[in-house]
């Protein structure tokens, strides 16, 4: 029997939930997506945080709430009605979690999208915010010619996937909808180009709770142009639950985050 297909508004929409913590005092005291799950980690057992927080139910896709973030604030966001009833849910502990690490109050604002891809006529420019991907056992990196094709193959393929599309690189004009649909649809011809790549660098995964688990992957700014507008909460690569690879506007003086300083 198929399961049951996510909740979308059209092919490849869906609802989303984006809940932001404003956080006070973060040039002295920096927390960055990856750390604030790792808090919620460590602290979610003890505060009756669920377990689909960190994990799918099947325990091999990426779970329906992700966090994000950025200078002065953290966040989740959940998409489709397991996402956004799972934010709504959690969202009383994960705010004593904060305002208990912090020891300062914790300002909460919830913002509603709709997750779209719509094709367009024009490029659009956007920044990929610390985008991880080809994991690997060894720490050296990628050969640097190899970057803007790996990149490419992996932000055309998140995208198709995060849309809710099965893509098939020799059928490319042809997508399910649902890996259990029973029919085709056709899906925009995505085209993508590599604009920038910033600090290409290794990077050594963690388990949720910070411990090392002994693999490494390649992780770097990226800017891209592609001709479709995307609205909602977008992510790519590897570690997008953990707030890794968020799509973002091209916007003057973005903030990245580095392990040691900050790019303006």
């Amino acid at each position: 029997m198929s399961r049951e297909l996510p909740e979308m508004l059209a092919p490849g929409e869906f609802p989303q939930l984006e809940a932001r913590f404003l956080l006070k005092d973060t040039q002295k005291r920096p927390l960055w997506p990856a750390r604030f799950r790792e808090l919620l980690a460590r602290e979610g057992e003890r505060r009756g945080l669920p377990g689909e927080l960190f994990r799918s139910k099947d325990g091999r896709t990426t779970p329906p709430v992700h966090v994000i973030g950025a200078r002065g604030w953290v966040g989740l966001v959940g998409t489709g009605s397991d996402g956004i009833g799972l934010v709504e849910s959690v969202l009383p502990g994960v705010l004593k979690i904060l305002q208990e690490a912090r020891g300062t109050p914790v300002a909460v604002q919830l913002m509603e999208h709709e997750k779209s891809i719509l094709p367009s006529n024009r490029v659009h420019t956007y920044w990929i915010r610390e985008m991880v991907f080809r994991k690997r056992s060894v720490r050296h990196p990628p050969r640097e010619e190899d970057l803007p094709r790996l990149i490419k193959e992996s932000v055309l393929s998140g995208l198709y996937r995060s849309a809710g599309w099965l893509w098939r690189p020799d059928r490319p004009d042809e997508a399910r909808v649902h890996p259990d649909a029973d029919a085709f649809m056709d899906v925009p011809n995505l085209e993508l180009d590599v604009l920038d790549i910033l600090r290409p660098r290794g990077l050594q995964i963690v388990t949720s709770d910070g411990g090392p688990c002994g693999e490494y992957a390649t992780l770097c700014d990226v800017q891209i142009g592609l001709n479709a507008n995307l609205q909602g909460v977008w992510q790519v690569g590897a570690l997008t639950a953990r707030g890794y690879g968020r799509i973002v506007r091209q916007i003057p003086r973005l903030s990245l985050h580095q392990e040691k300083g900050v790019i303006e």
